[in-house]
């Protein structure tokens, strides 16, 4: 017989699909960030968003985390 944890239970139900939440910078608040990103489009407003990290990340980290947000124009937009 198969004994299935509350994980696996739970990730059957929604049939293996459904969001992760990765707190890559605990350090930082949401709201901070958001006003990093302001920041960063107010005093950098014809840079893309791929160039220019507002926050402390490995820049490679960055750029892959940008590129699946698939920006328009690469720009800020707040």
């Amino acid at each position: 017989m198969l004994l299935l944890s509350g994980l696996e239970r739970a990730s059957y139900a929604l049939d293996y699909r459904f969001d992760v939440l990765v707190d890559w910078i605990p350090a930082v608040t949401e709201a901070a960030v958001g006003e990093a990103l302001a920041a960063a489009r107010r005093d950098h407003p014809r840079r893309q968003v791929r160039t220019l990290a507002p926050v402390v990340l490995p820049q490679r980290l960055w750029e892959s985390l940008v590129d699946g947000a698939a920006l328009p124009d690469g720009r800020i937009r707040c």
